[in-house]
């Protein structure tokens, strides 16, 4: 399962469905996408914390995933696309897509830019 920023920032802020990402990561092979990281430390930032505080917890429970020049082919062919159907969509979903879709993996993720697709669990 590839987690999105905002299931790990729902587990950090202990939001409404924190325990879901717990037992996500507590039962499942997960990962998250390098790119993501940049998202957790941008709103980690609004609640007066730093991704170095979560970090060794983000590294200690799932794989970081970096990118490569695939990835961000089918990366940039997916925003293009996306952005018609979503008018909140970005070029950082769109890598965290393409990195789910090139390994066959879901994705675990409070942003309801991501509701309408099929390998999605919405929390």
């Amino acid at each position: 399962m590839l987690l999105d920023s905002s299931a790990w920032i729902e587990l950090f802020i202990k939001g409404e469905k924190w325990q879901r990402v717990r037992d996500v990561i507590r039962g499942e092979e997960c990962q998250i996408s390098i790119v993501s990281l940049a998202e957790i430390s941008d709103k980690l930032l609004h609640y007066g914390h730093s991704l170095y505080e979560v970090l060794p917890a983000i590294e200690s429970n799932c794989d970081i995933v970096e990118i490569d020049k695939e990835t961000s082919m089918v990366a940039g062919g997916l925003n293009f696309r996306r952005k018609k159907i979503s008018k909140g969509w970005g070029m950082m979903d769109s890598f965290v897509l393409a990195t789910a879709m090139l390994n066959d993996w879901r994705i675990l993720t409070k942003d309801k830019d991501f509701a309408d697709l099929d390998n999605v669990e919405m929390l």
